[in-house]
């Protein structure tokens, strides 16, 4: 289903800040669910560390009705940042490159298959058919497949091994009558839909590909080209934990993220190979899936520690500390006692409303880019 609304759209309903503002919502992670049945659409935020449901109602005349239940569309009668925020959540989730790459390839697979001949598949047979060889899928990662990562894509190549000769996949003369393990022949077909039909020669998958691959290839070496020492591929999944530290200079805290191997080799940094819901680490010579995974917006501490800057201290250990931990577990000592906060000084802003027969007045306190009701709560 195509969605009812487009970025501007979004900034003609709320305005340019409010989109600016339900940008970064979604960029920290608050948006914690979302759906949409026309012309709804529901889902929670975080907001001053709890979760607040918010609904947005389009009408046929191209505006909308706020129902969500803040002060910004309570008293202000504004389309507030969380209802847009929703809607900035599903545009992300609809235009995710691999999403986006999966309905490419699906319509050019498509018409690429229907021009195919049966007969260019290799020929797979039970064992005992006359004539038959057995046969074993090998599979090997490509020259600097580190750095080709890195851009998007692994090279892979595919190769059967046949009376002890190794044969490229493309090289196989497809009229040979051939049987696999059940495993194997299961990743022939995943190999065959990847290449949208015979392999010719070196694929170049995505991440998403290649991680269903691991999955269907665990306990069968996994090889890098030039390298005799296999990779083994685990089921076992690992957990990850998240790091927190003070740097005792700086005042920032540094945030990292550490997963615990049964082999683990100190002198090589883990490698994470992530996908859209899965996830795995290559450490050693091993792989192994992970357990459970960041949101995107967070996944750049598979890459390297996260620094929080000493003003941002109080509210990541109020706020998001508590959102991280909703995702993986925390091992730190660092607990917001250890802190001591200086009451900022407010400036005020009066607003009223009504007649001079019927007046009613609001009073906000700001600090810096925070508007608060005065007397009220965060």
């Amino acid at each position: 289903m195509a969605l009812p609304f487009t970025h501007k759209i979004l900034i003609q309903w709320g305005g340019a800040q409010i989109f600016r503002d339900a940008q970064t919502l979604v960029e920290r992670g608050l948006v914690t669910d979302v759906s949409i049945t026309p012309p709804r659409v529901n889902g929670s935020v975080v907001w001053c560390n709890r979760p607040l449901k918010t609904e947005l109602e389009m009408m046929p005349d191209g505006t909308v009705e706020n129902h969500c239940p803040c002060r910004d569309s309570r008293e202000r009668g504004i389309v507030c940042a969380h209802v847009i925020a929703l809607c900035v959540e599903l545009i992300r989730r609809d235009n995710h490159p691999e999403r986006v790459a999966a309905r490419q390839e699906e319509a050019r697979r498509a018409t690429h298959l229907a021009r195919i001949a049966e007969g260019a598949y290799l020929r797979r047979v039970k064992p005992d058919t006359p004539g038959a060889l057995s046969a074993h899928l090998l599979l090997s990662l490509g020259p600097d497949w580190r750095n080709s990562y890195r851009n998007g894509t692994l090279p892979l190549l595919a190769a059967l091994e046949i009376r002890n000769r190794i044969i490229p996949l493309e090289r196989v003369d497809p009229s040979t009558l051939l049987f696999f393990s059940k495993a194997e022949e299961t990743l022939l077909y995943v190999l065959e839909d990847i290449a949208g039909g015979p392999v010719q020669g070196p694929l170049s998958v995505t991440a998403q590909d290649f991680s269903n691959l691991l999955a269907l290839h665990t306990h069968l070496p996994l090889f890098e080209a030039g390298n005799p020492t296999p990779i083994n591929v685990h089921a076992t999944r690992l957990q990850s934990i998240l790091k927190l530290d003070l740097d005792p200079i700086s005042g920032e805290l540094i945030l990292a993220l550490h997963t615990e191997q049964p082999l683990p080799n100190p002198a090589i940094p883990p490698l994470y190979l992530l996908a859209h819901r899965a996830g795995w680490l290559l450490g050693r010579n091993d792989f192994w899936p992970l357990e459970t995974l960041l949101p995107d917006p967070l996944r750049g501490l598979y890459s390297a520690p996260v620094r929080i800057p000493r003003a941002g201290v109080p509210h990541f250990l109020k706020t998001e500390m508590a959102l991280l931990a909703r995702h993986l577990p925390f091992a730190t000592e660092i607990t917001p006692e250890l802190f001591a906060i200086e009451p900022a000084e407010p400036r005020f802003r009066l607003i009223a409303r009504g007649s001079p027969a019927s007046l009613s007045a609001t009073l906000y306190a700001l600090y810096d880019n925070l508007e608060l009701v005065a007397g009220g709560q965060l």
